[in-house]
């Protein structure tokens, strides 16, 4: 991952609601060198329990519920914490953000204010094309612009 030489002397706090990615994470961390504030509970706009649905074939997880349609996924109860209390707390300048379509949930509820850049994975299979223009619409409200589009994968800046 290599993280060590871009990170060195930031804080970095990292958010993961999947019970079996945190070991991986620790380790991947240990690795580099650094140490972050790792939190655990799934992120919410609200603080509200909410199902996570595993994959056990992978390390991967989605609010969205996939058991349906793939019989490799497993529901638990996980507790999470609101959005804005932790960028209240830890008043990052960049949010990086994978939340496997909740980021249409994240993201309007959000206060981006102190925030210079977003960076998140955007998952139009989960939510269609409009409710992902709509996010996008929503970050260039605020001032911020599109630097950088790969694949799913979109860079919003500001200046500061």
């Amino acid at each position: 991952m290599g993280l060590r030489p871009k990170l060195s002397g930031r804080t970095v706090a990292t958010c993961e609601a999947n019970p079996d990615v945190l070991p991986l994470l620790r380790e991947n961390y240990r690795l580099n060198g650094l140490q972050p504030q790792i939190v655990a509970p799934a992120i919410t706009a609200d603080g509200r329990d909410v199902t996570l649905y595993l994959d056990r074939r992978i390390v991967g997880s989605s609010v969205f519920d996939r058991c349906k349609e793939d019989g490799n996924f497993q529901p638990v109860q996980v507790k999470s914490r609101p959005l804005n209390a932790l960028l209240s707390v830890h008043r990052p300048d960049v949010l990086l953000m994978d939340a496997e379509g909740a980021e249409a949930e994240l993201l309007p509820a959000a206060d981006l204010s102190n925030l210079r850049m977003i960076i998140y994975e955007q998952h139009p299979w989960l939510l269609g094309d409009a409710a992902m223009a709509d996010l996008q619409n929503l970050l260039m409200g605020q001032g911020f612009a599109l630097i950088e589009k790969q694949d799913d994968v979109l860079c919003f800046g500001r200046s500061a």
